[in-house]
């Protein structure tokens, strides 16, 4: 008996329980030959890679800023404003200990040369939810040393840092959000308080090619950004102007 598999429409592919059709198939791929089961095989992979071929390019057209670099030719999926440092990052051999400081109430601690005290009430200790734990995550996937820094209420209007990596003053941006643009909306919001950020991307959601755009739009549009430090599902990523 000959067994073909007919790739469904990509349209009704998506639309369709896939798993369901997975399901019969296998059912069906009981009762017929070997040389049968292994062409049938071929052509379930191949119709499963046509399905999320075209579940990503759905999930791409929502992001419009993303579509319209496409259609306009100034992106091409190669990142041209920045590039990879991530290996210089990583530790080479394994740090035995991670080297995360984090400021005490009641203590003193230098900001840009500066020396402030912490009194709970000028100045406080207060993380975003989150914080210690990127910081920490960071500290083990680097050589770098790692100081989190008390938060201003006085001097008023006073932008700060919330970390300082190595010798770079560096602001974490902990985010589940998943617009065409929540990369640069952190950085934009974060102009004066640092040219060094680091994302830790909390949305599973998000198409690797949209961060990846994201970061080198970020580096195109924001002068001030010198280092862009992304974690995601897809990996633990350092972009450098």
């Amino acid at each position: 008996m000959k067994f073909n598999i007919k790739c469904i429409s990509l349209t009704n592919l998506v639309k369709s329980n896939f798993s369901y059709i997975k399901l019969i198939i296998k059912l069906f791929i009981n009762s017929i030959d070997k040389d049968n089961v292994k062409s049938a095989k071929k052509e379930i992979m191949a119709c499963e890679k046509k399905k999320d071929e075209l579940i990503l390019e759905q999930d791409l057209s929502k992001y419009k800023d993303y579509s319209k670099a496409l259609e306009k030719g100034y992106w091409d999926g190669n990142m041209k404003y920045c590039h990879d440092i991530t290996e210089e990052w990583l530790g080479e051999p394994p740090i035995k200990e991670n080297i995360v400081i984090k400021p005490k109430l009641y203590s003193t601690f230098k900001y840009k040369g500066k020396e402030y005290y912490i009194d709970g009430n000028d100045i406080v200790i207060q993380f975003d939810n989150g914080e210690e734990d990127f910081a920490d995550l960071i500290a083990q996937k680097t050589k770098k040393r790692i100081e989190l820094f008390a938060r201003f209420n006085e001097p008023e209007n006073m932008r700060s840092a919330d970390s300082k990596i190595g010798k770079e003053y560096v602001d974490f941006k902990i985010t589940t959000s998943g617009t065409d643009h929540f990369i640069l909306d952190n950085i934009y919001q974060a102009k004066g308080q640092a040219n060094h950020f680091a994302f830790d991307i909390k949305n599973k959601n998000i198409p690797e090619n949209i961060i990846v755009y994201q970061v080198d739009n970020a580096f195109r549009r924001f002068k001030y950004a010198k280092t862009i430090i992304v974690n995601s599902k897809y990996g633990f990523n350092v972009y450098k102007r």
